[in-house]
C-alpha cells in the first residue's frame, strides 16, 4: 500500500485526483491491478511533474 506525499491527478485513471494523505490506488483498486512500471514512475522523479508523488507504507510488527 502507498500513501500520497504530493497531489496529483493520475491521469492513467481517469484523472482520479490525490490530496496528501490519500492511500494509492484509491478503493475498488488493488495494488495487483497497478503495474509495477506505473508504481515505479510515481514514486521516483521519473513521471510529468519530476516529483516523488507517492511513497510505500510499511506495516511495523510489534514485538511481545
Amino acid at each position: 500500500m502507498y500513501k500520497v506525499i504530493k497531489e496529483f491527478t493520475d491521469l492513467q485513471d481517469n484523472n482520479r485526483y490525490y490530496q496528501v494523505n490519500d492511500y494509492y490506488p484509491h478503493a475498488g483498486k488493488t495494488i495487483k491491478d497497478i503495474s509495477a512500471k506505473r508504481i515505479k514512475e510515481l514514486s521516483t522523479k521519473n513521471n510529468k511533474r519530476g516529483l516523488v508523488l507517492i511513497e510505500e507504507i510499511k506495516e511495523e510488527i510489534a514485538e511481545d
